[in-house]
């Protein structure tokens, strides 16, 4: 915060002397005190700088960014000159969304002070944000050299060579902000991440368990350690502490029911569970709803509004419904969180079933129709499936249809498109510049409709995909798959580690790349695999 009024405030000593005390609020974290006293110095002098600056970042120390852009802005209005309002105008843009103009105004507030530390740290905090990571990696070291022991820096840093996989540098940059606040709970847990990226798990266990004591309510930190255990296979301790996914803001919020959370016991009544996080993720935890509903009398879940008639029909015995929409209360007696099964019915390998039955059940007569279009001339169907739109992991789990020519071009197979979204462009190219075809089905949307997604994939022999819903799809009905994993940043914790097989979908195969982005190789080993399973299926 700003240190002094103007020389010319001193014959406005109320004004002072309510900007002094709101400066010691502030030091001292009783935000809601220096914002009353900010304003009671603004009623007074409402053309101050200083109060509007400060106002401004009080106001985004409370996570209100379009107030606090109000302030900030009258503030550069009355001082153009004011670096400090620049940043606060910046934090109040990125707080709002708006990155680009929050780069702008960081630019503004670093021209009238170079050695303005804190907007270089910002400004890489929003170039991160709009995944622009090497840019990034320049503003922390701008905001390094200006001041070395700059603890925030070097932790941000870190998180930009993580995103750029540079995790041993990583490291390097989350040790050197511990060695300056030893007591930096969140440089642990973010190094934790960089020690799984390298898989070195017990040593990430290590660091996600310093975190934690040093700041036992630390949501993330117990998340990133349960899915490190549940990537591990070390089912009991992963599932217990998998809760606090709800408190990192990633997956929504649980829902509120007064009805009480079901722990085991036999329900003589209605048992709701209720589907969170994304549709692989639902149906991927809908493989235990077998073992839910002998223990109540009727069980009711209710799922994205996507999944609903390939659930109903997978599931006649479970009432189905759409989790899109209020459940009054007085239609069951328990609830549980669809993810919250796994604590229950996979606390070990020896309770995944050693031979489940396929749990998603397709419309036969639709199914049919299209494997009889589809294998025209006796041919062999492969489904297709390279993109992932995950915000956060797709990047790292995502191949270009190009890098699979040398399976489109295995003769005797009538390829399929199962990705979601507008691919025509890719198919229109791959068809001009290397004369493969990929064949659409244009009848089915693959984005909205998963009952008829599901009905194509089941009309092929073989899919490969690579980690997102259609791979949770295929291995839900069944179907013999060649799914193609990331290294390490982008392999979701249920495909574990030190594995080709997958305990939740036992006719899928696993293909692992064996260094960060190294596809290659692993294209390769699934096309050799698709011309044997080809060769057995048509001999």
């Amino acid at each position: 915060m700003t240190k002094a009024m103007s020389p010319n405030m001193d014959d406005l000593e109320k004004a002072k002397t309510c900007f002094m005390q709101a400066l010691s609020e502030f030091q001292v974290g009783d935000l809601s005190a220096a914002e009353t006293l900010l304003r009671q110095a603004l009623d007074i002098a409402p053309d101050r700088t200083s109060v509007l600056t400060n106002l401004s970042a009080v106001l985004l120390k409370q996570k209100r960014p379009d107030e606090a852009r109000l302030y900030a802005m009258r503030s550069v209005e009355l001082d153009p000159d004011n670096a400090e309002g620049w940043l606060n105008v910046a934090n109040s843009q990125d707080g709002l969304g708006h990155h680009e103009e929050a780069l702008a105004s960081y630019d503004r507030s670093i021209t009238l002070n170079s050695d303005y530390a804190e907007a270089w740290l910002s400004r890489g905090k929003t170039q991160e944000s709009l995944m622009r990571y090497a840019e990034a990696l320049i503003s922390y070291d701008r905001a390094i050299v200006i001041k070395p022991d700059y603890p925030e820096a070097w932790f941000n840093r870190g998180n930009a060579l993580n995103c750029l996989r540079q995790h041993e540098e990583a490291l390097i940059s989350y040790d050197r902000a511990i060695v300056i606040k030893p007591d930096y709970a969140e440089s642990f847990s973010n190094r934790g991440n960089a020690l799984v990226h390298l898989k070195r798990f017990r040593e990430a266990l290590a660091s996600y368990d310093r975190a934690i004591s040093l700041d036992p309510c630390y949501a993330l930190a117990h998340f990133n350690r349960s899915v490190c255990w549940l990537l591990l296979g070390e089912f009991n301790r992963g599932w217990k502490e998998y809760e606090w996914r709800w408190d990192i803001g990633k997956y929504g919020h649980k829902p509120s029911f007064e009805m009480p959370i079901w722990s085991g016991e036999r329900v003589d009544g209605v048992l709701l569970t209720w589907g969170e996080q994304g549709l692989g993720d639902q149906i991927l935890h809908a493989s235990m709803l077998k073992q839910l509903a002998p223990l109540c009398k009727q069980l009711v879940l209710a799922v994205e509004p996507r999944l609903v008639d390939l659930t109903q029909r997978s599931f006649p015995e479970i009432c189905v419904v759409t989790n899109a929409t209020s459940l009054p209360e007085q239609s069951f007696d328990a609830w549980l969180p669809l993810g919250d099964l796994g604590i229950h019915f996979r606390k070990s390998w020896e309770d995944f079933p050693l031979i489940p039955p396929p749990y998603l059940i397709v419309d036969p007569d639709r199914s049919a129709r299209l494997r009889e279009r589809l294998t025209q001339g006796k041919k062999r169907v492969c489904g297709i499936s390279w993109i992932s739109n995950n915000n956060e992991f797709g990047r790292h789990k995502s191949i270009r249809l190009l890098d699979l020519l040398e399976i489109l071009r295995i003769p005797g197979i009538e390829f399929v498109d199962l990705q979601y979204g507008d691919t025509r462009k890719e198919r229109e190219n791959i068809q001009i510049q290397e004369s493969v075809h990929l064949t659409r089905v244009d009848e089915v949307d693959n984005t909205n409709d998963i009952d008829g997604l599901a009905a194509v994939i089941n009309a092929c022999d073989i899919v490969v995909t690579i980690s997102n819903t259609t791979a949770h799809l295929a291995g839900a009905l069944g179907k013999e798959v060649f799914l193609m994993l990331p290294y390490s940043q982008g392999l979701i914790w249920y495909w574990h580690e030190n594995r080709d097989d997958s305990p939740w979908y036992p006719a899928t195969r696993l293909f692992r790349q064996a260094r960060p982005n190294a596809w290659g190789a692993v294209i390769s080993r699934v096309a050799q695999e698709i011309q044997r399973r080809i060769s057995q299926l048509n001999a």
